[in-house]
């Protein structure tokens, strides 16, 4: 199994991603190919995500 889920990069892409004004959007495909185990911890580390909210005008 090939687990490469990396949470600093995805948060990394976030905060960039909150700086150009837009909204964040996880999405992770293939997970039917990855185990129970991996699958959870992939949950795990999304839910664990703090993001940066700013205001918008």
């Amino acid at each position: 199994e090939n687990y490469q889920f990396n949470i600093a990069l995805t948060d990394r892409y976030i905060v960039a991603t909150e700086l150009l004004g837009a909204t964040p959007l996880i999405l992770l495909n293939k997970c039917d190919l990855a185990s129970a185990a991996t699958v959870a911890r992939m949950e795990q580390a999304i839910r664990s995500i703090k993001t940066l909210v700013t205001p918008r005008s």
